[in-house]
């Protein structure tokens, strides 16, 4: 079985940066509500 994310080339990025598991960009408050905008740039269908 191939996994999909080592066998194509994708950029996932946050706020105009490189996505990273390791880090933490924005502090939260608990209880905030947020409302966030996913938009796909590239040519690939979702």
């Amino acid at each position: 079985m191939v996994n999909a994310c080592n066998s194509r080339y994708f950029a996932l990025t946050l706020d105009g940066h490189p996505f990273g598991a390791d880090r933490i960009d924005q502090d939260v408050p608990a209880g905030t509500i947020e409302d966030w905008t996913i938009r796909n740039d590239s040519a690939m269908a979702h």
